[in-house]
């Protein structure tokens, strides 16, 4: 059988590289991650750090996300000091998840 997940007409790919899961409440509610290829956000392969939209569906065994607008390849999870967090510091962050305020 088909994962209805994988198969949503219109839905922009995308693939996501050292991506960790955002909870409120204890539920998953967006991806924050590298990406190199979204349709919309990507400027050549300059990698970006990103922030989902909301998470209707996720499994993480099977390396696939998907979010309100993309469908997304989950590649390699979140690594302390890893690009995820060179990106940021780059763009002004100190720490991992702290408000851009300048």
């Amino acid at each position: 059988m088909k994962n209805p997940y994988l198969y949503r007409p219109g839905k922009q790919r995308a693939s996501l590289e050292e991506w960790k899961v955002v909870y409120a409440h204890g539920e998953p509610m967006l991806l924050l991650g590298v990406c190199k290829d979204h349709p919309k956000l990507s400027i050549g392969e300059k990698p970006m750090v990103i922030r989902t939209s909301l998470i209707e569906h996720i499994d993480i065994e099977k390396e696939i996300a998907v979010t309100k607008n993309t469908i997304y390849r989950l590649k390699t999870p979140y690594k302390e000091g890893g690009e995820l967090d060179q990106l940021t510091k780059e763009l002004g962050y100190e720490k991992l998840g702290e408000p851009i305020i300048k």
